[in-house]
Parts: structure tokens; sequence; C-alpha cells
């Protein structure tokens, strides 16, 4: 995933302008209220600051700083660089993920969802369809209007709750931007009442639907509560006459296409099953339906296939041949006698394993707090996805065939394994699973249950008064360990910079700097320290970008320096006197051009 630090600057730029506004627009109270909202932090202040592009930017940036804290003085709603307003922990994932479509005027899709406590702000992300992946589109209320989307496509948004402790796992929704499916309508004739009952099991993804009889409008936008049996009564025939009636489902894309129903003297009088469900397993398909009164038998049959009559004392039916990969529609009838059955009742069944969208996301990996244990964790399934479970396997061996999955609560799911031994590689492979079975796609990831590696590019700057390590970040570490000549210095340091105040001016000093974990720690990484110690800070920061004929590289300005030097692998220099710009804060770069395709350069 690419870097939050554009969605920072963004979004602190962001509040400034918001609580100007409110300045601006609204009375004392009202403004308070807003400085409050916005919550504008020192952290957020200085981010701001230091990721600004250029000078002209930062200038832009200060004025609305000095105008938003006048904005907020005097109300209590500056945000303070501490005390009870920052927040104490990450925001809990976002909840209640809705979707609302709409193509009048424009096509896109609304996103809403409730707001997470402690959060200033969201990511939003997108993938599937046929359009580029979106990632970490910030904003700081509960709501995100995508323009960006084509019509029958499907998506899956992602919106994580951000402070400036970090982000959350994210809460998703699997959004269908199409019309629904169109109904599968059940008409009875009912002589007596001078009555036309229609009946069909709802659509997903529908709002409402649309009823016409010969070409008249007779419901625009007819809705039902009823969860399982939608049904819609015509009192206004004449049952000497035939009639067309035609049934679409609706939502904000656009309607199904229709479903033509003609109702005639050879119409059934019997009302249809209600209620009928469908519920999967990996090697069958059961439909159960409301039991009927007064009735000898039921039919019921699939799509391409059987037609069966059963009891009149079991509402219900196991298909055990069903093929997966398949999409069925089932059908269910109410007999009085052999030949007197009412119109079919009918349900679609998508006989499918979970595809390549369904992918397990934000596999993350932490050894347990005791020793040959390790546990591995991942986002909770889209909402709508129709993912139930996670199979977890190991190298070649599987682990655990349920795991569960909650896509109503966003709860993450996890997995320990108890099994290990250290010094092993192991492979975790997590599939999404239903109860038809589990996809062909596997996320997977690698752990390397050892001791973490020897932390790499160890210095040491010697001040009057103290001695500063600092050293690059170990994957596999949780802490670091420093000793001064043998002595045990510093334990369970969390940072990658550690200061030595008790020192003397002349003194020698070797220091080492271990990475642990649980397992234990690495090899230690040492430097010593003497008269010779260069008392100015290295640069930090440094990144590499390759190219076929160059690479360049890239580190934060340092103050009060002149210049760079610059070795390579043998320590042997290949630039001196590149000219350092600390006024102006820029990041530095000096590019190498004597650089050969397949060579390896430290």
């Amino acid at each position: 995933m690419k870097s939050r630090t554009s969605s920072t600057l963004i979004l602190a730029i962001a509040k400034m302008k918001n609580i100007i506004k409110d300045d601006d627009n609204f009375n004392q109270t009202d403004q308070k209220t807003g400085c409050q909202r916005d919550h504008l932090t020192s952290h957020e202040i200085s981010m701001a600051m230091s990721l600004a592009p250029t000078r002209f930017t930062r200038l832009f940036i200060l004025l609305l700083i000095t105008t938003a804290l006048s904005a907020c003085s005097g109300s209590g709603g500056g945000g303070g660089g501490g005390g009870s307003g920052e927040p104490s922990s990450i925001p809990a994932t976002p909840q209640n993920i809705l979707a609302k479509l709409s193509s009048d005027p424009t096509k896109q899709i609304t996103l809403s969802w409730g707001r997470s406590p402690g959060a200033a702000s969201y990511d939003v992300s997108r993938r599937g369809g046929v359009e580029e992946r979106q990632e970490d589109l910030p904003e700081t209320g509960t709501k995100h209007v995508n323009n960006n989307v084509t019509k029958g496509q499907r998506y899956t948004y992602s919106v994580n709750a951000c402070n400036n402790l970090g982000c959350s796992r994210p809460g998703s929704l699997r959004v269908e931007y199409a019309e629904p499916e169109f109904p599968l309508v059940a008409p009875t004739r009912l002589v007596a009442e001078d009555k036309v009952v229609l009946q069909w099991a709802p659509i997903s993804g529908a709002d409402y639907y649309n009823i016409t009889r010969n070409g008249t409008v007779l419901v625009p936008k007819f809705q039902d509560p009823r969860l399982t049996s939608i049904r819609y009564e015509d009192e206004s025939v004449n049952l000497s006459l035939n009639y067309n009636y035609t049934v679409s489902a609706c939502n904000g894309v656009g309607c199904s296409a229709i479903t033509e129903v003609v109702v005639n003297e050879n119409t059934p009088s019997i009302f249809p099953p209600t209620g009928l469900t469908a519920t999967r397993t990996s090697d069958s398909v059961n439909i159960t339906w409301d039991a009927a009164t007064n009735v000898t038998q039921y039919q019921v049959s699939r799509s391409g296939g059987f037609a069966v009559k059963i009891s009149n004392t079991t509402a219900s039916y196991t298909d055990s041949t069903p093929i997966a990969g398949s999409e069925y529609i089932y059908s269910a009838q109410v007999c009085v006698g052999d030949d007197n059955c009412s119109s079919r009742a009918s349900i679609r069944v998508d006989y499918l394993v979970p595809d390549k969208e369904d992918i397990a996301t934000g596999l993350t990996v932490a050894f347990a707090a005791s020793l040959n244990a390790i546990t591995i964790e991942w986002d909770a399934p889209p909402k709508g996805s129709g993912i139930t479970l996670y199979q977890v396997a190991r190298n070649v061996s599987v682990l655990a065939t349920n795991v569960s999955a909650d896509s109503n609560s966003y709860e993450s799911s996890s997995y320990e394994d108890t099994n290990v031994t250290v010094g092993n590689i192991y492979e975790y492979k997590v599939s999404a699973c239903n109860e038809v079975g589990c996809a062909v796609e596997a996320a997977s990831i690698i752990v390397n249950y050892q001791v973490p590696n020897m932390p790499r590019n160890l210095v040491a700057t010697r001040l009057s008064d103290r001695v500063v390590l600092q050293w690059d970040n170990v994957t596999e570490a949780d802490y670091y360990n420093i000793t001064r000549n043998g002595t045990i210095q510093g334990s369970n340091v969390m940072e990658l910079r550690y200061e030595d105040t008790d020192v003397e001016q002349d003194g020698i000093y070797n220091y080492t700097v271990s990475a642990c974990n649980i397992v234990g720690c690495s090899v230690p990484a040492a430097f010593l320290v003497d008269g010779d110690t260069p008392s100015i800070f290295p640069p930090v920061g440094l990144t590499a970008t390759r190219s076929p004929d160059s690479v360049t590289l890239r580190w934060t300005a340092a103050t009060n320096v002149t210049h760079y030097e610059f070795t390579r692998d043998d320590g042997s220099v290949i630039a001196t006197n590149v000219p350092a710009d600390s006024n102006s804060y820029e990041s530095s770069s000096y590019e190498d051009t004597n650089v050969t395709v397949g060579n390896t350069y430290k």
C-alpha cells in the first residue's frame, strides 16, 4: 500500500480550512464545536509542515495555521498538542457501512458509515471493476461519493478509521453497480373473489418493484416489508377477461428486465408455497418452504434438471446432485391431486465457491507471547461477499477448515499455530470459503520463525555530553538490547535510536545493538566510539531509486551542514562536496550514473 503521507497533508489542510470556514459563518458557540470537531493536533501541524513539498506550500500552510488557531482562540477548540484531546489508541473499525446507488444525473456510489470514536479521518479504498484500484482516499466525515463507476461492475469498498496513532483494520462492503435480477413471479387467479395475486421471492439489491397490467402502471414503486415472499393483490379485475402483467425490480441504477405474466382461465387458483428458502452445503442444496393446508402433495423442480413429487407431510427437499460452479432456479408447487397444482414459487441459487475477488486481505503475523506459537490475522470479509469461513494451511498441510468469518461485525479473523519450531520457515495460506467450498486462490504470508537479523547501518554520533546510536529497522524485531563495554546499557528499547548520557568526554566505548523477539536476540551489531567518532549526525531517511542507467539516492536534509560525501561498496569515495541546502528543507539527492545492470551496490 502506498504511503499515507499525502493523505495526512491533505487532512491537516482540510481541517484548518474547515475551522476558518466555521469562523466566518458561525457564532461563537458553533465555532467552539467546529474547532473541537476538527481537532487540529500539534502532530498534524508538524506533519503538514514537514510533508509540504515546496517553500511556497509551507508558507501557505503557516498562514492557514495562524488563521485557524486565531479562529479557535478563546473557544477551547484549537486541538492543542496534548492533554485530554489527544487519542490514547487507534480507533475501532468503522461500522454500519452502507451504499446508495444512483445514475441520475451522475453514475455514482455513495458510501456512509458510523463514526468511530477517536477517529480524526477515514481512508477509503476500492478494488474490483474495470477501473484502476483506488487507495487511501481521505475523508474527514462519514461519507464518500465515488463517481468513477461503470454499470455492470462489482466493487469492494474498504473504510479505515485513522488518527495520529494509526489506522484501524478496515470494514468492507461488496457493491454491485447494476440493475437487480428480474423477479420470478407466480400468479394466482381467485375467481370467487375477483382477485389476482402475484407472488415472488425478494430480489437482492432491489429497492422497489414496478407493476403494470395491460400496459398501464398499477404501482410505480411497490414495496413489501416481508423478507421471504413478496405479494401484490390486484382487486380491480374482471376475471372473465385475460390480463397481461409485468413486474420489474428496480434500484438507483435502473430496473431489471420485465417478467411477463399472463392471467387467464388456465391460471391456477391454488396459492403457491411461501417462504421459499435455500441452504447450500458442500454436496447438496436443501429447499424449504412454509407448510400449506389442504394439500395432497408438493412438486419440486430444478432448472435443466429434475421434477419430483413429494409427500404433503414434508415441506422440504434436498438436492444431492448440484455441481459446483452452477447457477440454478429451484421451484416448488402446491398440488391438490395429481394435476391440480399452483404456479411455481421459485428461488435462485448460486452454487459457487468464492472467487479471486474474495481473497483474504490484510494478512499479518505475530509471534505469540509463548514460545513455539505463531498467530496470523487478517481482515474481516466484505459484507455481501457470502464468505462464511476460512481455511488455513501451512506449507502443504491444512491446519484448520472452519476459522470463523463475520462480515456483519467487521471483526478480523485469526488463527494460532502452536506447533512450530524455532529456526523453521513456514508459508501460511488463507482461503476464503462459503457453504459450497473454498476459493482456489489463497492469500499467503511467509514466516521466518527465528531470531531477528542483525541490525544494519549502526552508526554513532559523539556529542559533548552524550553518545547517540542509530540503526535501521529490523522487520522481525519486537525490541532492541544495547550493551556498552559488555554491560547491558538499555533493554527492551522500542525505538531505532538510543542516547547514552552517562559518558566521559574522552572515554572509549564499545557499543552493541541486538534485535530481539520472543524467539531470542540476533547477533549484535557493534560500533567503537573513540576520539575519532564524528560529532555530526548522519543523514536520515535514505532511499534509493533505480533506473536503467543510474541510481538516485535521496535523504532528509540535515541542518548546519555544508556538503555531503558519498562512498560505495569498498569505502572508496565516489563524490565529494555535494552541496547541502538546509535552509530550503527540501530533501537532498545524488545521482550515481556509474552503475552496471546486474550488479549490487551498497
